[in-house]
């Protein structure tokens, strides 16, 4: 759990590559999301292809949103408000 260990002030990895359409658009979601958030999620974006410690992760494709709180994971892209009830399903409720 290394990733962890280097952010442990984030509540949201987020797996990206330079070249991947798909997360720009989710790291722009993401972004616009959180002005509307009552409290300010912390992202921490991170290059898989300039991050070793990624496939050390298990993570094989991007984009991947990792919720660091439950290490729960989605890939893919997502729509706006699939993306904002996952934050507050797993950020501001604890099971």
């Amino acid at each position: 759990m290394a990733v962890e260990k280097e952010a442990p002030d984030a509540d949201v990895l987020l797996y990206t590559s330079a070249h991947c359409a798909p997360c720009t658009m989710l790291k722009r979601k993401l972004e616009a999301i959180n002005t509307e958030m009552p409290v300010q999620i912390r992202i921490k974006t991170i290059d898989v292809g300039s991050n070793d410690e990624a496939s050390k992760q298990g993570i094989r494709a991007v984009p991947v949103l990792k919720i660091v709180k439950n290490n729960e994971l989605f890939v893919g892209d997502m729509e706006m408000d699939d993306l904002r009830n996952v934050l507050i399903r797993n950020l501001y409720f604890t099971s």
